[in-house]
């Protein structure tokens, strides 16, 4: 069973008085969920909830971006593996890669901050970093690599080591940081 806003909203107030000020919406798409927003504006209101950030593959974003605006959301984390169309369809089984970019592009100018989570999955991916590091060339958004779990579907993929592609990015971009 699905939890309900009260019930989501009863664990998060135990947790801000056990000293967690910041929580993630996150799990499955949590957009597909008709009272997302409302949900973040409830954590929002609770005392001692300081930050409250979602992480969304972006399909919904277009028609969600606002109300979470309006409801306080302090970041949003959109799950992109690549920009290539045909390895998106692979990826995701559907062509929402334009309606994905343009989601990225609609929360990096609303000036909330917005971050790409990226996980290349094999040796085929290892190239894909460019064209995600290049939207972070034009979008005001943070690039996140994050390597693959070896759980579920992530057992049969051999994952790229963020160690060996921090030192491919470094060779193109030697002025990279780390936040």
């Amino acid at each position: 069973e699905i939890l309900t806003l009260e019930e989501i909203e009863a664990v998060a107030i135990c947790a801000a008085r056990l000293g967690i000020s910041r929580i993630k919406v996150t799990g499955g798409e949590p957009l597909v969920r008709r009272d997302c927003c409302q949900l973040v504006k409830m954590l929002k209101s609770i005392p001692g909830i300081e930050k409250v950030t979602i992480t969304t593959n972006g399909v919904l974003l277009d028609r969600c971006l606002a109300p979470l605006l309006e409801a306080g959301i302090d970041g949003i984390n959109i799950s992109l593996d690549t920009l290539d169309y045909e390895k998106y369809y692979k990826i995701t089984g559907t062509d929402a890669c334009d309606t994905v970019l343009e989601a990225v592009e609609a929360s990096a100018e609303s000036g909330i901050r917005t971050k790409v989570n990226s996980v290349l999955q094999d040796a085929g991916d290892r190239q894909e970093w460019r064209a995600l590091v290049r939207l972070a060339e034009k979008l005001p958004v943070d690039v996140r690599f994050i390597e693959l779990m070896p759980i579920g579907c992530g057992k049969r993929n051999t994952g790229v080591s963020n160690l060996e592609l921090l030192d491919e990015i470094k060779k193109e971009y030697p002025d990279i940081r780390i936040d």
